[in-house]
């Protein structure tokens, strides 16, 4: 359709594209949504854009009008003013290259903002007008690409700030070596505090939570560097023959260069924004899902035979490193039995035909799940060994004082340097263990980077250390000594609190409880033999433990805001510090008369009193209901078993992975909900997989699993026939591509639950299975050019307004289940993600509307949405699990909330279909 508009006037809206093409092309910038600022002005622009580019796509395949625009190019044309009057004041106080770059980026903007009203004013005489919409549709992509070249431009010399001013702090550290004066560290320590506050300014306004934090990290690393370089260099300068004193100020300066290297990096990175926050290389973590994964898929899309064996072979592995890093042998003799029944079911697996190995796929499952408990409880007793040993040891404090003292053998130092570096090595080896075993990715990392810093500073520590000692009266190297050692222990102490909410705390509590019932036995065996010596040793280890459990109780009760769950708590540890010196003073007075049958009986009687104490306590932190009667009876000298207990709680676990009831084709129907509500007491609890305390027989081995099978409860009754949407994933043609695997990693999170009574879940899902057509609507995109695709653009960006919808249901859903969370740390993880799901989603519909105004396929376009998606998908998943743990430590009084409502019912394991292509 002619628009009526004069040839000569055609031509030169031709030759005005024509020269806005090429300045664009030239331009072109690539959008990095990473500060708030950026997004702040990105968004509406790219809203706007995004329903131009819908207008047009209509208007060609379907013949609709465009309406009138003229008020919109007005409004537009305002903004772009400002933002261009921004950038010129920008101008006076940038560097050369804004100067330069700067104007290029406002001419863009402005010129696209004139080729919008000159389209609207043509399109308003003619709707329909081919040229006229050819002309609105390159405005719009001017508009946007000059927005992000001015935001771009100005980000890039805030950049160049703070990198220009970190190289000048290099070039100063390089030189620090030279120092004499103090005037010169101050003029040195002027420039570094600049610098902190300069970064400080800019880690506020970026949007990605790992950037930010390694930036963070880097900078809070300098803040405490700085006080080190300035008592380091002044050490050397009064001990320049020493040679611990000079390694202790190139130490100082290399960790504050590395501190800046780590900003500038930090700084510099805009590329990576939108890729997942957090990436944590857990091996036995990936591993373990991955041959779960494919256990489970064995009748449906059969995993690599050879690629399932490595990876069960991995996981056994690890089970045998963690074995062999035990000090218990009774704990690293029970990982071993559970690894021999996990090999001899995994061998008889990979030697079964294909129509056995349903069953033994079965079997080989329930073997890793027991395994994986009893590693994660010797991970948790070598947490809780570790813990006990540097309360009880305070090696850093062990070792300053040694450095003092000149009275005794070098020898004696030199050994309390070997005590200090070997326990510390025990905090990090367990810490390294427990990150191994944890798909916690913010803890992990903050392990992982805690770790880093506490090895250095021990490292520094030791050199420090022998500097003092060689010279004793050297009061700047003590003070020196007194800074490391402050900072050592800060990163110890956050070290040890992060590791230790790691290991859940009815597990710690079952593995102390049952720690001490070991040396009560052996105390008391000593007792009746009367050799006070070894008496001692285990009251001693008694101790620690019945201290550890006091601690974790205390820990328990400062984290919990309900009062409901933190009386007893407090009332169980009260009453076990209590009878704790009763019980050891008894063991003590028995073994001083081992023939006097009272003491005996007195030892007996408060040692079970001791027992029951633990047993209580362990009930407590599981929230479970806590007997009034908390001393032995007469006829009851032995009180619980606390070795059982372990057990017990492995058992629960793995009951729990398992799933605690049976759904049909992924549901339960209404009648099926409603008979079982009217016969509870017909309905079977499914056994607890029998995870070994201790080396079974070979009888015991070969018939553990199947008879467990046999006491599961029967699988549900089919539900009435139903038609359900069928998937995207499920579809003749499903989505292929890295969207699509992120996609269907939340699709199967969500499928291990129940969406009955269950918004969150069916939220999530939806939000799968939404991402799953965005990822059909891009490489539908990329197979066909637009012109060709009615509705492709319009497609996309409805797509990502639907699911930045959805981000911001599943955020408020998930604030409320936060709000009626009474355990501070499970709240704060769940707060921590909701807070990142704006962002993430709000970057989407900005990268829809990018890639939908795009003239070609732009593989900047393509990457930043194929992040995003793994972002989002990521973020989710991570948010349906938190909810899930938050849900089971609601308050007592949100019991008739709709947050109690939500019902976390896990599946049986289904097989799921293969995950697409990437």
């Amino acid at each position: 359709m002619d628009s009526g508009v004069p040839v000569e006037e055609q031509q030169q809206h031709q030759q005005q594209q024509s020269g806005m093409d090429a300045g664009t092309a030239a331009t072109r910038p690539d959008v990095r949504v990473h500060t708030k600022s950026i997004e702040a002005v990105l968004l509406p622009i790219a809203d706007q854009v995004g329903e131009l580019m819908i207008l047009d796509e209509r208007a060609r395949h379907e013949g609709k009008g465009i309406p009138d625009l003229t008020q919109a190019a007005e409004s537009v044309g305002v903004a772009v003013q400002n933002l261009v009057q921004v950038g010129q004041q920008a101008m006076g106080q940038g560097d050369d290259l804004l100067k330069s770059r700067m104007p290029v980026a406002c001419e863009q903007i402005q010129a696209a903002a004139k080729l919008f009203m000159d389209a609207a004013i043509e399109l308003k005489l003619d709707p329909l007008a081919a040229s006229s919409r050819s002309l609105l549709v390159q405005a719009a992509r001017g508009l946007l690409d000059g927005t992000t070249n001015v935001l771009m431009t100005f980000d890039a010399y805030e950049v160049r700030k703070i990198v220009v001013l970190g190289e000048t702090i290099i070039e100063l550290l390089a030189s620090a070596k030279a120092v004499s004066t103090l005037e010169e560290l101050v003029v040195l320590i002027k420039n570094l505090i600049e610098f902190t506050q300069y970064v400080e300014t800019r880690q506020r306004e970026l949007l990605n939570a790992g950037v930010r934090n390694r930036i963070i990290v880097a900078n809070e690393a300098l803040r405490k560097t700085s006080p080190l370089l300035v008592t380091s260099l002044r050490t050397y300068i009064g001990n320049k023959d020493n040679e611990q004193a000079k390694a202790s100020r190139n130490y100082a300066i290399e960790e504050a260069l590395s501190a800046v290297h780590d900003i500038i990096m930090g700084v510099s990175n805009t590329e990576g924004e939108a890729a997942r926050e957090e990436t944590s290389s857990n091996t036995y973590c990936q591993t373990f899902d991955e041959a779960m994964a494919g256990l489970h898929a064995v009748n449906v899309a059969p995993m690599d035979p050879q690629e399932l064996h490595t990876d069960i072979e991995n996981v056994l592995q690890h089970a045998e490193d963690v074995a062999e890093a035990t000090s218990n042998p009774r704990r690293a003799e029970v990982v071993r039995a559970a690894l021999g029944s996990l090999r001899k079911s995994a061998d008889a697996f990979t030697a079964a035909a294909p129509a056995e190995k349903p069953d033994l796929a079965a079997q080989v499952r329930e073997h890793m799940q027991g395994l994986d408990q009893v590693i994660r409880t010797a991970i948790a007793e070598q947490v809780a060994d570790v813990v006990i040993e540097q309360e009880n040891h305070e090696p850093s404090t062990e070792l300053v004082a040694n450095t003092t003292r000149a009275d005794e053998p070098p020898e004696h130092f030199e050994a309390a340097v070997k005590r200090f570096h070997d326990r510390t090595q025990h905090l990090l080896k367990a810490s390294e263990r427990m990150a191994s075993v944890s798909d916690d990715t913010r803890r992990v990392n903050i392990i992982n980077t805690t770790s880093k810093q506490v090895d250095s500073y021990a490292k520094q520590m030791e050199a420090a250390a022998r500097v003092v000692h060689s010279n004793p009266q050297d009061e700047t190297a003590q003070q020196h000594l007194a800074l490391i050692k402050q900072t050592l222990e800060h990163r110890t102490d956050l070290l040890k609190a992060t590791v230790s909410s790691m290991v859940d705390a009815p597990r710690m509590v079952a593995v102390a409880g049952e720690n001490t019932q070991v040396h009560l036995d052996q105390g008391s065996a000593g007792a009746a033999a009367g050799n006070t010596e070894a008496v001692e040793n285990e009251v001693a280890a008694v101790d620690k433990q019945v201290h550890l459990l006091v601690n974790v109780a205390n820990s328990e009760v400062e984290n919990s805001e309900d009062p409901d769950f933190r009386t007893p708590i407090d009332k169980a540890s009260q009453h076990l510090q209590q009878v704790h010196p009763r019980a050891t003073a008894d063991l003590r007075a028995w073994a001083a008369a081992p023939k006097d049958d009272k003491c005996r009986v007195a030892a007996t009687k408060s040692s079970t009193d001791l027992k029951r104490g633990i047993r209580n306590l362990q009930l407590a932190v599981k929230g479970e209901p806590v007997p009034e009667e908390s001393t032995a009876t007469p006829d009851d000298d032995t009180g619980p078993d606390l070795a059982e207990t372990v057990d017990q709680f492995q058992q629960e676990a793995v009951a729990r992975e398992r799933g605690g009831f049976s759904v049909s084709d992924g549901e339960e129907s209404d009648g099926e909900v409603l008979e079982k509500a009217s016969k509870p007491a017909q309905r079977k609890k499914p056994a607890p997989l029998a995870v070994p305390t201790q080396a079974p027989t070979a009888t015991a081995t070969a018939t553990s699993s199947s008879s467990a099978r046999d006491q599961q409860e029967p699988p549900a009754t089919p539900e009435t026939p139903h038609t359900p949407r069928l998937s995207v994933f499920e579809q003749k043609n499903p989505p292929t591509g890295p969207i699509a695997v992120a996609a269907f990693s939340l699709k199967k999170e969500t499928d291990r639950w129940s969406e009955r009574k269950n918004p969150i879940v069916t939220t999530a899902k939806s939000m799968a299975e939404q991402m799953a057509s965005m990822a059909k609507i891009a490489s539908h995109e990329e197979d066909a050019p637009a012109v060709q695709s009615p509705g492709i653009k319009g497609d996309m960006i409805g797509t990502a307004k639907g699911i930045a919808e959805q981000a911001k249901s599943i955020r408020l859903q998930a604030m409320d289940v936060a709000e009626n969370c009474s355990d501070k740390r499970l709240k704060a993880d769940l707060l921590y993600l909701c807070d990142r799901l704006p962002t993430i989603s709000t970057q989407l519909k900005i990268i829809a509307s990018v890639k939908a105004a795009s003239s070609s396929q732009s593989s900047d376009a393509d990457a930043m949405l194929i992040k995003n998606a793994q972002n989002l998908m990521d973020t989710v998943q991570r948010t349906v699990r938190a909810c899930e743990a938050a849900s089971l430590k609601l308050f007592t009084a949100a019991a008739n909330t709709a947050v109690a409502a939500i019902k976390w019912r896990r599946k049986t394991h289904t097989a799921l279909a293969a995950p697409p292509a990437s």
